[in-house]
């Protein structure tokens, strides 16, 4: 495995995204579907969305000169159709210590993304390591065939079950046992 997947908490701070055309509005369909915050420099001087909705008030269309730009709370820095741009983004990026993503570029990158597969509290990624994007999507056509579209709204019940059994089992280990044994517990009874 040559990246390690990660679940990235669009909460915390703004994405710095930069770049131009169908590439951009790409990644922005993404981080708009993701809940992301988004301080945007459309290197080409286009904020067309393309047909992408705003409805929340998540893009801040920037202006100036991105590699001079504030990176103070940015959480990643994403480069989509960004020309040199985006490798002299990444190398300012990786300076502070930031996640950077340079899309087709994997020298310049820190991080990948993955094909993503969502089902609400269900998310599954799936990655080649960058080396085969049509495999990757090919995955994920099978994947999105095999999980039933609720399964989120299954995930979220069982995590609002998790929050009143959480407190009264302390420990891990007696939480997993606990509910592993409920249905067999369960099955039992129905025989008896």
């Amino acid at each position: 495995m040559q990246y390690l997947p990660v679940f990235l908490d669009l909460k915390t701070g703004p994405v710095l995204l930069i770049g131009a055309g169908e590439l951009v509005r790409a990644k922005l369909r993404v981080l708009l579907a993701a809940g992301a915050r988004i301080r945007w420099f459309a290197t080409d001087g286009d904020f067309e969305l393309g047909g992408l909705h705003d409805d929340h008030g998540q893009i801040a269309r920037a202006d100036g000169d991105p590699l001079s730009a504030d990176l103070s709370g940015v959480i990643a820095v994403l480069c989509a159709g960004a020309g040199d741009i985006g490798v002299a983004m990444s190398a300012r990026a990786r300076a502070v210590g930031l996640p950077v993503n340079v899309m087709d570029d994997l020298a310049h990158s820190s991080f990948i993304f993955p094909a993503i597969v969502d089902r609400g509290d269900v998310v599954v990624a799936i990655g080649t390591g960058g080396s085969s994007p049509v495999v990757a999507r090919r995955v994920r056509e099978r994947i999105e065939a095999l999980l039933p579209a609720r399964i989120g709204e299954l995930a979220s019940f069982i995590g609002d079950f998790r929050k009143t059994i959480n407190p009264r089992i302390a420990e891990m280990p007696l939480r997993r046992r606990g509910l592993m044994l409920a249905p067999r517990q369960h099955q039992c009874a129905d025989r008896a």
